[in-house]
């Protein structure tokens, strides 16, 4: 099974790697850019790799950094929903939203 996410030009790349890799059944991440496609590989052995990796390592020594605590993905976890939760809101206002049928349901979930 593949999923796809498009993220624009400031994401926080590295950080969503890490956390997906923190999710259980994800085995392989592979990012690509206008249509070119990097391996991990490549990504690790690239200069800005490199340059991205020295400043997380002095920021962690500085004291600058995040601990990934339960807390802090539920937090993040919420801030998603949330997200999530206005643009379905936006879209049900703009008419784009499809009526949530048993049928339909039963298309996502197990009875």
């Amino acid at each position: 099974m593949e999923i796809k996410i498009s993220l624009d030009e400031y994401a926080d790349v590295p950080f969503i790697k890490k956390l997906l890799f923190q999710i259980k059944g994800i085995n392989h991440i592979e990012i690509s850019e206008n249509d070119k496609t990097y391996s991990w590989e490549e990504i690790e052995n690239s200069e800005n790799f490199g340059k991205v990796m020295e400043q997380s390592e002095n920021d962690y020594k500085k004291g600058k950094y995040q601990e990934l605590t339960d807390d802090f993905f539920l937090e993040k976890e919420k801030n998603v929903i949330d997200q999530l939760l206005k643009e379905s809101l936006r879209q049900a206002k703009e008419g784009k939203v499809k009526e949530l049928t048993d049928e339909l349901l039963s298309q996502y979930f197990k009875k």
